[in-house]
């Protein structure tokens, strides 16, 4: 099966539940059109049932290591893999993986977590807003908003859109 293209990548930085243990230090989250759009209902779905966040099982973020650079926006992404001995603690295997869409409106968001396997260690991403999704999902569709390149196993919940 051919890989779904990603239109919206991002490094993020990753912070821990654990003052003393932070097994990783970011994570690149690689989402395609159709992964957008399921995030985009999980937003909808939390607005219209007035709920605090949904989790998903999810494994768009791949866990690693920011590399400061010269400045504060050239920060290097090394894969776990490739991050030889930088963690003190042993590898980094990440289990129970989960999107956390939460807040309404405006507000939603969406942050990665996970736990570092066989420990009670959470590791968990910055947020990224909904309607920078949104814009990503606008910008891959073009100027004549194409239907999506794949299939979706969205939601059964009807649209809260109204057509006119």
């Amino acid at each position: 099966m051919p890989e779904t293209p990603s239109v919206f990548v991002r490094v993020l930085e990753v912070t821990s539940n654990n003052e003393h243990m932070l097994p990783v230090t970011g994570a690149k989250v690689s989402l395609s059109e159709s992964e957008i759009e399921r995030l985009l209902e999980l937003a909808d779905v939390a607005t219209r049932h007035k709920v605090a966040s949904i989790q998903d099982w999810n494994y768009a973020a791949e866990w690693g290591f920011l590399e400061e650079g010269e400045d504060d926006d050239s920060a290097t992404f090394i894969p776990t893999e490739d991050g030889g001995d930088r963690n003190m603690y042993g590898p980094f295997r990440a289990e129970c993986n989960q999107v956390c869409v939460s807040g309404s409106g405006d507000t939603a968001s969406a942050c990665w977590r996970a736990y570092w396997k066989h420990t009670d260690v959470k590791v968990s991403t910055n947020h990224v807003s909904i309607a920078e999704l949104r814009e990503a999902l606008e910008k891959a569709r073009g100027p004549l908003g194409a239907p999506l390149s794949g299939e979706h196993s969205g939601l059964s919940y009807p649209s809260t859109q109204t057509e006119t």
